[in-house]
C-alpha cells in the first residue's frame, strides 16, 4: 500500500466520517489532531483505543498507509471525538432518521465553545484543553439542568446524557 505524505488526507477522512465539511472545520481538525486526548476515569481509555482504531479504518478504507510518525503519537482529541461520534450514532441513534454523526459533532463543538469556520488554531487548542464544569460546560457534552456532576462521568455516559437532553 502507498503511504500518504501528509496527514491532511487522514484528517479529511475523519471530517468526512463525522459528516462535517472540511471547508468549515479544517482548523478544528488540524488543531484537534495536535492535542493529545487525556482521561481521568479509567474506562475512558476505551475512547483512546477507539480513536487509534480510526487510523486502521483509514488505511483499510483508502488502501493507503499513514505516515509512521502518526502511529507513534497518542490518540488525539479529534480522533477520539470522531470515533465517539461514530460509535454513538451507530450504538444509540441508528434508528433516528433525523440524527447523524454530524449532529453529535456539532453538539461537541457547541459545548466546547468552538464555532464553525473558526480559523485560529491556538484558540481551538485552548478550547480542547479547558477545564470542564460540573454540568459539562466547556467539555464535550454540556448537559443543562443535570442533577449529577457530568464532569465525573465517563465520556460515553456523558454522550447518553446529552442525547437524552437533545431527544427529550
Amino acid at each position: 500500500m502507498p503511504r500518504i505524505s501528509r496527514v491532511d488526507d487522514y484528517l479529511k477522512y475523519l471530517c468526512h466520517e463525522v459528516g462535517a465539511s472540511w471547508d468549515d472545520w479544517e482548523a478544528v481538525f488540524r488543531a484537534g489532531f495536535e492535542v493529545d486526548y487525556r482521561w481521568d476515569i479509567p474506562i475512558d481509555e476505551d475512547r483512546a483505543i477507539d480513536g487509534i482504531a480510526m487510523r486502521r479504518y483509514f488505511e483499510y478504507d483508502t488502501g493507503r498507509l499513514l505516515p509512521e510518525n502518526v502511529w507513534k503519537k497518542p490518540c488525539s482529541m479529534i480522533e477520539m471525538i470522531a470515533a465517539l461520534d461514530i460509535r454513538g450514532y451507530k450504538d444509540l441513534l441508528s434508528g433516528y432518521d433525523n440524527m447523524s454523526p454530524e449532529d453529535i459533532f456539532l453538539y461537541n463543538m457547541h459545548s466546547l465553545g468552538i464555532k464553525k469556520r473558526t480559523k485560529n488554531e491556538e484558540i481551538i487548542k485552548k478550547k480542547f484543553l479547558q477545564e470542564e464544569k460540573n454540568d459539562g460546560e466547556g467539555g464535550l457534552f454540556w448537559v443543562k439542568n443535570c442533577e449529577i456532576s457530568v464532569k465525573e462521568q465517563e465520556v460515553f455516559w456523558k454522550l447518553t446524557l446529552a442525547l437524552d437532553e437533545i431527544l427529550g
